[in-house]
């Protein structure tokens, strides 16, 4: 089995509505060895693309945690009726939600290596 590597840095896959964020561009390609005819530098090959479903791009434990809040105090807010409640914890959602899916990560904020699995 081989394997390829690739990162495109800063560069950012932009998704379309109604997803928000960036997500960087980086994977990991296996397939398999072969030779002669079998190999892959004969013919077409199929490409199976799997993304994780964890769609953040930065460890930023402040900002998840501020989310995890958020999304408590939005269900609690929710069943008591709490209109104004609910829009506070959705725009504090909205700008912790930007900071976990911003790409590039704000500087000392390290980046998941989501592209390893």
């Amino acid at each position: 089995m081989g394997k390829a590597t690739y990162n495109l840095g800063s560069l950012a896959f932009v998704p379309g509505d109604p997803y928000k964020g960036k997500s960087e561009i980086a994977g990991v390609v296996h397939y398999p060895n072969g030779s002669g005819s079998k190999g892959l530098a004969h013919g077409r090959h199929s490409l199976i693309v799997m993304q994780h479903g964890l769609w953040a791009t930065c460890a930023d434990r402040v900002a998840q945690n501020a989310l995890t809040k958020a999304q408590r105090a939005l269900i609690r807010a929710e069943r008591t009726g709490d209109k104004a409640g609910e829009a506070k914890q959705l725009e504090i959602i909205d700008k912790m939600s930007e900071r976990l899916w911003a790409w590039p990560c704000r500087a000392g904020i390290p980046p998941l290596p989501s592209s390893s699995g």
